[in-house]
């Protein structure tokens, strides 16, 4: 399952790509599982999420959820393209973690460098994620169901090219949403020209910066208890102190929304001429930024279509509320289960 072409690419090179993949990871012997980065809608249904590639003959075989597939296309269509590609990392990583969890594995490996994970510590104070900095470099992973790995973390992103070319190691370089864009296009491609840059210049320095990562960690104190459904965090803006920098933001933005309220309310309707009342989606979007840590919930603050995806996220809280009171529910014969 590749980082975001399943999104940005018609179903009919996607399965191509997809099949090619496949084929390619067949051939080094090892069992391989297939799923799409829609299926994550389905996370919490009695539905197959992954697919045996061994059960799989033609392109045309490929499962497609074009229900789900429109719901997360709608859901971005007015997100930032930073916003974007932080919110389909994430959830391809639960989305790999449930099927590891499901498909009986204890661990999961991913293949992040250095270089990447530098990126990644950038990118986390960036976007408002300071307090996963240290989740999110280190070698061990907890915060998923099966815990992530990251084997590669010593490693630069020129040693594995180096590795690969030298045992004639075949490999598949898929395009995604920061292919080809601007180098300020967005937050992620910026920070990674920065990091190629000082991998080129000073190699050793790309080093000290993820593993700084590791010593910056936000006292479990200072978190909440619960944890945000897309990430897996703790929730990091559950009573936070009121002199952080979290509730300047908040109060910046509480200002610029009443300021914007004043101005739409002051201006009539143009067909019954009625004031313009605030937006159903504004009241759902309210609702799902409960269950999301201020990183995850950016990308859903001021989007309009993120309503959207609110029955995934609200089934999810559905299942908390279960798994909490299961002891005090009565099964099928009568008794306290």
């Amino acid at each position: 399952m590749s980082k975001s072409e399943s999104i940005s690419q018609p179903l009919e090179d996607e399965r191509k790509n997809l099949h090619g993949i496949l084929n390619e990871l067949k051939s080094y012997g090892y069992p391989v599982l297939c799923s799409s980065l829609e299926m994550v809608c389905k996370l919490n249904g009695n539905q197959d999420i992954f697919w045996n590639f061994s059960n799989i003959d033609l392109v045309n075989d490929f499962p497609v959820c074009a229900d789900s597939k429109n719901c997360i296309q709608e859901c971005m269509e007015d997100m930032s393209l930073s916003a974007k590609i932080d919110f389909i990392k994430h959830i391809r990583l639960l989305l790999i973690t449930n099927i590891a969890s499901r498909g009986g594995f204890k661990h999961v490996f991913v293949g992040d460098t250095s270089c990447s994970l530098a990126e990644n510590l950038l990118n986390d104070i960036n976007l408002g994620r300071g307090s996963q900095i240290s989740a999110d470099t280190n070698f061990y992973d907890t915060r998923f169901k099966v815990p992530v790995c990251r084997p590669l973390r010593e490693f630069l992103n020129k040693e594995v090219a180096l590795y690969l070319h030298l045992h004639n190691c075949s490999y598949t370089v898929l395009p995604d949403l920061l292919t080809k864009t601007d180098t300020k296009s967005s937050i992620q491609r910026l920070t990674e020209s920065f990091i190629t840059n000082l991998q080129e210049d000073f190699p050793a320095t790309v080093f000290t910066i993820f593993r700084t990562g590791g010593k910056l960690s936000k006292q479990d104190g200072i978190l909440g208890s619960k944890l945000c459904f897309l990430c897996m965090s703790k929730l990091d803006n559950i009573e936070p102190d009121p002199c952080s920098a979290l509730e300047a933001l908040k109060l910046s933005e509480k200002l610029s929304k009443a300021l914007n309220d004043v101005t739409v309310n002051s201006i009539p309707d143009a067909v019954n001429g009625e004031r313009s009342s605030p937006l159903s989606s504004d009241f759902e979007n309210q609702n799902l930024l409960k269950f999301l840590c201020h990183g995850c919930s950016v990308a859903f603050r001021n989007n309009k279509r993120s309503s959207k995806f609110s029955p995934f996220l609200k089934q999810m809280k559905r299942n908390e509320m279960k798994e909490d009171i299961k002891d005090f529910l009565i099964n099928a014969e009568g008794e306290a289960s």
